[in-house]
């Protein structure tokens, strides 16, 4: 599959130090200006009197600090949170629970000997193991109601654990799932199984246990990878390169026509659009919400395997194949003027209301929202 082969891409890439490519900090707004050699000129009473270009609790505007990262040329960089105890492993997915108090995180060497963790956001040592030896790679991870979610590319179903670890608990067998999805109380995941393909979903705690029957299809037609936004489901259909959505509370799709050639193989959706990578074309592309699509707009162009993708407030995020996250922000089209990228093993997005979580070779990083 897209996904798989996207990782496999990703486990050849070298692991490099973050790097900010940006020009004039076209990402922030407001604030104190700042004189031609990036020295704050605040003026009056205000809080700030330092250098926008430098400065780790004022970079690039006033107030904006860097969360124990450091700032270079008005931009935050990423600072190591925790680190995989898999010797030889990579962190393929991250996630954090409710209250944004620890991260969670899957790691894997190569295709074999995956491994769950976890660690104070504040950071730590090394990962807390909560159970290991799994049989694939967890790509994508998820926490609700005291237990961890993920996925392994291997058709036995989305598995769970404690977050204090422990006994590992199959959710459904037999599901070829791609992606872990928590929204509104619930959890979601794609089944990637043709021709018995469908989105699943149960809620926690109930999910896995003998008494749940709440693990049911939402819609069978060869789901890889899905989106929630309000009470609208988005469909990646990867066997037949199309999407399609449908209302969560009464889920018969809708196909929106996105042009042949297109591979979607994630999304993210915010009031106004959808918007998906594509692994075939090497583009992020954009179609409007709720609607028939037509011909999708190119958000940004001549990207190297973009694969996951995220979207927060003004911001979109997206990966490129485990070598880069790039940051836009909208609107679009995403151009060196609005977009900067950080180089390095790069997987898994997660957000809390100040920062971005992400996997960075054998670590989890913080990043200070822009």
């Amino acid at each position: 599959m897209k996904r798989v082969l996207a990782a496999f891409v990703a486990l050849l890439a070298s692991a490099c130090g973050l790097i900010v490519g940006l020009k004039d900090r076209p990402l922030y707004d407001g604030g104190a200006d700042a004189t031609e050699d990036g020295a704050v000129d605040a003026g009056g009473d205000a809080p700030c009197d330092g250098n926008y270009d430098t400065d780790d609790d004022n970079c690039g505007r006033c107030g904006h600090g860097c969360l124990g990262g450091k700032c270079s040329k008005g931009m935050c960089q990423p600072v190591i949170v925790a680190t995989t105890t898999r010797d030889g492993g990579t962190v393929r997915s991250v996630t954090l629970d409710e209250t944004s108090t620890n991260v969670y995180f899957g790691s894997a060497a190569g295709f074999v000997d995956g491994i769950i963790e976890s660690c104070p956001t504040s950071g730590c040592d090394a990962g807390t193991v909560l159970t290991s030896n799994l049989a694939a790679p967890p790509f994508s991870i998820a926490t609700a109601g005291g237990q961890v979610y993920w996925a392994e590319t291997a058709a036995n179903g989305p598995k769970s654990v404690s977050v204090d670890g422990g006994t590992v608990t199959s959710l459904e067998s037999g599901n070829l799932p791609n992606q872990m999805l928590m929204n509104d109380g619930h959890l979601y995941w794609p089944d990637a199984r043709s021709p018995n393909s469908a989105v699943r979903t149960c809620t926690p705690p109930l999910c896995g246990a003998t008494y749940d029957t709440s693990v049911t299809p939402l819609l069978s037609n060869g789901s890889t990878a899905i989106a929630i936004h309000a009470t609208t489901l988005y469909i990646a259909n990867e066997f037949t390169s199309s999407l399609q959505y449908c209302t969560l509370s009464n889920c018969n799709a809708t196909l929106l026509d996105v042009g042949a050639g297109k591979a979607p193989d994630n999304l993210a959706a915010d009031d106004n659009f959808l918007y998906f990578t594509d692994i075939n074309a090497n583009n992020v592309w954009r179609c409007p919400a709720n609607s028939a699509c037509g011909t999708p707009t190119a958000v940004a162009t001549g990207q190297a395997t973009p694969t996951e993708i995220a979207i927060d407030g003004s911001y979109l995020y997206w990966t490129n194949a485990g070598t880069a996250l790039a940051v836009c922000k909208l609107p679009a089209p995403c151009t060196a003027n609005n977009t900067f990228t950080y180089t390095g093993k790069i997987a898994g997005l997660a957000f809390d209301t100040s920062a971005i979580y992400f996997g960075n070779g054998p670590t989890v990083m913080r990043l200070a929202k822009p």
